[in-house]
């Protein structure tokens, strides 16, 4: 079974040789791994652990807001975050949601719009991992009114994305 069928039909409830594999970590356990382990970069390492996914990135072409009074930069999702590091006691990233967030907090937030990032080089990204499933990094905020993805799993989107018909099969 090729990693793209087993996501499809797990996506599709279907029975699979083994569980889809996916790839997230720290800048810095990536960079142990990959000298641990004598690879070269980070696609060897993915196809090492045989991880059946791609993310692949729609750029923000807007530019960053700040840096604000307190050395404070803004992204596409709310999150603050300073590109140095102060000795005043303060946070280095403050996102725009914690333990204190109501549900009217999330639906007041201002989303990105899926129309600031740029997919023009998504198709050609995808094509390089023939037999793999790529997904949007960025751009799954496009597949929900508002810009929920952030904060929901993954699983949710995949089984909406697939339901939806979203043009998935495309790459």
């Amino acid at each position: 079974m090729t990693p793209r069928e087993r996501v499809l039909k797990a996506i599709g409830h279907q029975k699979t040789d083994r569980v889809p594999a996916n790839y997230a970590a720290h800048q810095e356990v990536t960079e142990a791994l990959l000298r641990r382990l004598g690879l070269a970069d980070f696609e060897e390492l993915l196809q090492a652990l045989q991880i059946d996914l791609r993310r692949i990135s729609a750029p923000y072409v807007l530019p960053e807001t700040g840096p604000d009074s307190d050395g404070y930069y803004t992204n596409m999702w709310g999150l603050r975050y300073r590109k140095e590091k102060f000795n005043d006691g303060q946070p280095q990233i403050i996102p725009p949601f914690n333990e204190d967030t109501t549900l009217r907090d999330v639906e007041a937030h201002p989303w990105p719009d899926a129309g600031v990032l740029d997919y023009s080089s998504a198709r050609a990204e995808c094509q390089k991992y023939h037999d793999l499933l790529c997904y949007l990094w960025r751009a799954l905020v496009s597949f929900f009114p508002r810009g929920g993805l952030a904060y929901r799993s993954g699983k949710p989107f995949c089984l909406d994305a697939h339901q939806a018909g979203s043009g998935g099969d495309d790459y």
